[in-house]
């Protein structure tokens, strides 16, 4: 190594590929350097170790550095290098370095571990550990990143994170919320601000609202999970930010729905599973929250009248209702057809695809809500032959 640290100082240089030949060919030599057993040469074999990485140390200084600076291309070679060697762990210590970098007043620096986090980032996430710190990381310094290269960085690795390990990026974020004393909204911000992300994760979401839907075969997992609770916090958080409000129209049918049979759900048959989740949400009633999340929705799409109506009528009240609770079904889908929702027509048309599966859970509060909708005449017009033998196989 201190040959090669000799040679680099004179000409002609290495090429790229050699550098990269003889970084390998070192860093690989001191995989079969003596283990540093009890014994009575414990002190050589450390001393062994410690001379030949500070000659690593040369080395790599020697050919990785242009000046003060280190050459970015033979860096991202590099990477390229030695990924396969990093253990999941590791990935998340290069992740935290360099985002630790960005935060550094040297702008210099910030922009220097940016473009690298870059070259990283480049393809698709790799496994990862420690998601949770990292998140954690984000959200307490996201604010404090004001270099423009860091902070778009700092948005591609919180959304590739959410699209890998969404349960842990959610669970990470609501438990910070309630943790900390002021609100940092931010990442929420971040993750609606990319277009197709945003759509995969409520889409996520709106699966975990339905757990009992799980698809056959499916193995459990032993990873963080969200649970229905959780995600209707999550779904509220996102539906909370203006920049989306577009995209809502495209999944507000299926979100609608889903947020509803999850009221039913909870209304008439309760969830024992909240206990388990107050050190992440706090002490949150889920009936209250999906409610408040079903007049976001409503309200992010332009039906803030129409939430408004249900209210003067009582209708909120008696979805909580377990008695009455159909009621209020009723009187949703009612206010839907006197109000003239545009999304009455691909509303129906989702029950009915849902209808085709007859062991649907939530079958009733279909029907009740169905029912209603085939008072507005533009339902009314699509429903076919078709239509009515779903009705008579229920």
């Amino acid at each position: 190594m201190l040959c090669i640290v000799a040679l680099s100082q004179v000409n002609p240089p290495f090429y790229l590929s050699q550098k990269l030949d003889l970084v390998n060919s070192c860093i690989s030599s001191t995989f079969s350097l003596p283990l540093i057993a009890p014994s009575l040469d414990r002190k050589e074999s450390a001393s062994l170790y410690l001379q030949t990485i500070q000659a690593l140390d040369d080395l790599l200084q020697a050919l990785v550095m242009e000046g003060l600076d280190p050459s970015m291309a033979l860096l991202q070679d590099f990477l390229e290098f030695f990924r396969k060697y990093l253990t999941p762990e590791e990935r998340a210590d290069v992740l935290m370095v360099s985002m630790e970098a960005m935060t550094s007043a040297n702008r210099k620096d910030a922009f220097a571990a940016s473009k690298m986090l870059k070259m990283i980032l480049k393809y698709s996430m790799p496994e990862i550990g420690k998601v949770s710190e990292i998140i954690q990381y984000i959200y307490h310094n996201v604010n404090s990143i004001t270099e423009t290269t860091a902070q778009g960085t700092i948005e591609k690795i919180l959304y590739l994170l959410a699209q890998t390990y969404t349960d842990e990026v959610i669970l990470t974020l609501l438990k910070m919320e309630n943790q900390s004393q002021r609100a940092v909204h931010k990442p929420w911000e971040i993750l609606a601000s990319f277009p197709k992300g945003y759509e995969v994760i409520m889409e996520f979401l709106m699966q975990k609202l339905t757990p009992y839907q799980k698809s056959k075969g499916q193995e459990p997992s032993h990873r963080m999970e969200i649970s229905p609770l959780i995600a209707t916090r999550a779904i509220q958080e996102l539906l909370l930010e203006p920049s989306r409000r577009m995209e809502i129209h495209t999944f507000f049918s299926s979100l609608f729905m889903a947020l509803l049979f999850r009221i039913s759900f909870l209304v008439l048959e309760g969830d024992t599973d909240i206990q388990d989740e107050q050190h992440i949400t706090g002490w949150v009633d889920p009936v209250s929250c999906s409610i408040e999340a079903l007049k976001t929705l409503m309200l992010s799409t332009g039906y803030g009248d129409h939430v408004s109506y249900v209210q003067k009528l009582g209708g909120w009240e008696l979805l909580t209702s377990p008695e009455r609770h159909y009621e209020g079904v009723t009187l949703l889908a009612r206010t839907m057809v006197i109000k003239n929702c545009w999304h009455n027509r691909p509303i129906f048309s989702f029950i009915i695809s849902m209808l085709q599966d007859l062991n649907y859970t939530n079958h009733l509060t279909a029907i009740v809500f169905m029912t209603e909708l085939l008072r507005c005449p533009g339902v009314a017009a699509i429903a076919d032959e078709a239509t009515v033998r779903i009705l008579a196989d229920w």
